[in-house]
């Protein structure tokens, strides 16, 4: 397998520290892994990112994981998690893994409130893996002193709790979006 016996470095680089060329790297990346070309020349999808964490081989970057703040109505500080691939000639070495631990606790790092990702049903149990919760189609799951289990639709319902009940560590959150 091409690359096996090289170095690889986990790196976590911030939007303001990107250059152009890591940024193209990334797009290019994930242009030919997700087969969209949107990503060319951006590095990144729908949301800005606040910092990536790269995986790099000889200076080339062979996996991209970004993370964004998550627009709401309030001071409540969402880390999204998104545009995450590894190069094939790269994968079942855990870097997908290592990429995904340094982002979160980057993250926490960074005092974020409430840690939210998009969920695919493959992905399920690779996310439940980091702690988040899988919350149903169009829905957001959040614990209230009553019910643990309280499910609701609007993500601004979530925000609201979470301003009234300030959490003492990040809630991680699955869901569709």
């Amino acid at each position: 397998m091409e690359g096996e016996d090289k170095e690889i470095e986990i790196i976590l680089v911030d939007r303001a520290d990107i250059t152009e060329r890591e940024r193209a790297m990334a797009g290019d990346l994930l242009a030919a892994v997700c087969g969209n070309s949107m990503f060319l020349g951006r590095g990144y999808g729908y949301v800005k990112p606040l910092y990536w964490v790269f995986a790099k081989c000889d200076g080339a970057i062979i996996g991209t994981r970004m993370t964004c703040h998550v627009p709401s109505d309030s001071d409540i500080y969402i880390a999204g998690f998104g545009d995450m691939v590894v190069a094939p000639d790269f994968r079942r070495r855990g870097l997908a893994t290592e990429m995904t631990r340094r982002a979160i606790d980057e993250a926490v790092n960074r005092n974020a409130d409430l840690l939210m990702t998009s969920t695919e049903p493959m992905a399920r149990h690779y996310k439940e893996s980091f702690g988040f919760v899988q919350a149903t189609p169009g829905s957001f799951l959040f614990p209230t002193k009553a019910d643990p289990n309280v499910y609701e639709d609007d993500v601004n319902l979530w925000i609201r709790w979470l301003m009234q009940n300030p959490p003492t560590t990040a809630i991680r959150l699955a869901t569709i979006f």
